[in-house]
C-alpha cells in the first residue's frame, strides 16, 4: 500500500513568506528560508515552496531562493509560481527543485504538460486544480484572479490524460482559514483519476489528515496548521499510525 504524506506548504511573495486566506490578503509572517529549515528538520516527507505572485507579475518563482533552500533540505522540494514553459521547468529543476507545480499554463495548455512529462517525467509534474468554492462548477486561475467554467473532476482527468503525475487539489474558499477540507470534491477527483491527489486549503486538526485518506487522497498539504497552531508533521504522523495508516517514517 503506498505511503500516506505529510506535506507542508510555504507560501512567498518572491522574497518573503506570507500567509492569506481564500487566495487573497496577503500579509508577511516571517523568512522563507528559515521555515523551510525548520521543516527539512522535521519530520516531514517533501515541502511545497509556492509562489503566490509569481503568475499575475509575469515572472518566474525564484531559482535563487530555490536554491538557497534546497541545499539545506534532505527531502524532495516541489515549485510552483509563474511556470510557463520547458525552460522555466529546467531551470527549477537545475536549482534543485525535484518537482513542479503548474497551474495556469498547465489548465491553459494541457499540451505542454505532455511536453514537460515527457522530457522530465511525469514523477516531475504536479499540476495544481483549485476549485472556487464547495459547488465544484468552475475552477480559478492565475492566483484565484480568473475563474473559469470548468469542473474540477474534469479538469483533473484531462490533466491526468496529458501526462501529469500528481494533482494538487485545492479549495479558494477554504483556504488559509482552518475551517476543514473539501472531502467531497476529494471523493470525486480520487474516483476520476488514478495518479495521486494532494489535497490542500483546510486543514485544521490531525482528524483532517485521516478523513482524507479514507476519502482518496495520497497526501495532505497543509501551510497555515503547522505555521500557526501547535500541530505538527509528527503529531499527525502519529494519530495517522494509531489508525492503521502508513507513512513514510
Amino acid at each position: 500500500m503506498p505511503k500516506f504524506r505529510v506535506v507542508p506548504s510555504i507560501l512567498t511573495n518572491g522574497t518573503s513568506q506570507v500567509k492569506g486566506s481564500t487566495f487573497n490578503n496577503w500579509r508577511t509572517v516571517g523568512s522563507v528560508v528559515q521555515a523551510i529549515k525548520v521543516h527539512g528538520e522535521r519530520d516531514v516527507d517533501e515541502i511545497f515552496l509556492l509562489d503566490v505572485n509569481a503568475t499575475n507579475e509575469g515572472r518566474l518563482v525564484s531559482s535563487r531562493l530555490v536554491a538557497r533552500v534546497s541545499s539545506a533540505l534532505r527531502v524532495p522540494l516541489a515549485v510552483g509560481g509563474g511556470i510557463r514553459g520547458f525552460d522555466d521547468v529546467a531551470e527549477l529543476l537545475s536549482a534543485g527543485a525535484d518537482k513542479v507545480v503548474i497551474g495556469t499554463a498547465a489548465i491553459e495548455t494541457p499540451e505542454l504538460v505532455a511536453r514537460l512529462a515527457s522530457a522530465f517525467g511525469s514523477q516531475a509534474i504536479v499540476c495544481a486544480v483549485d476549485a472556487v468554492n464547495d459547488e465544484g462548477e468552475a475552477i480559478a486561475i492565475r492566483s484565484g484572479s480568473v475563474q473559469v467554467k470548468q469542473s474540477p473532476t474534469s479538469v483533473s482527468r484531462v490533466l491526468e490524460q496529458a501526462g501529469a503525475g500528481e494533482i494538487l487539489l485545492q479549495n479558494i474558499s477554504r483556504d488559509g482559514v482552518l475551517g476543514g477540507m473539501d472531502l467531497n470534491l476529494l471523493g470525486e477527483v480520487s474516483k476520476m483519476v488514478s495518479i495521486p491527489v494532494i489535497l490542500g486549503s483546510g486543514a485544521s486538526k490531525v482528524e483532517d489528515f485521516y478523513s482524507a485518506h479514507r476519502s482518496g487522497a495520497s497526501a495532505v498539504s497543509a501551510g497555515a496548521l503547522f505555521q500557526f497552531t501547535e500541530v505538527t508533521p509528527l503529531l499527525v504522523k502519529k494519530f495517522l499510525k494509531s489508525k492503521g495508516v502508513p507513512t513514510r517514517t
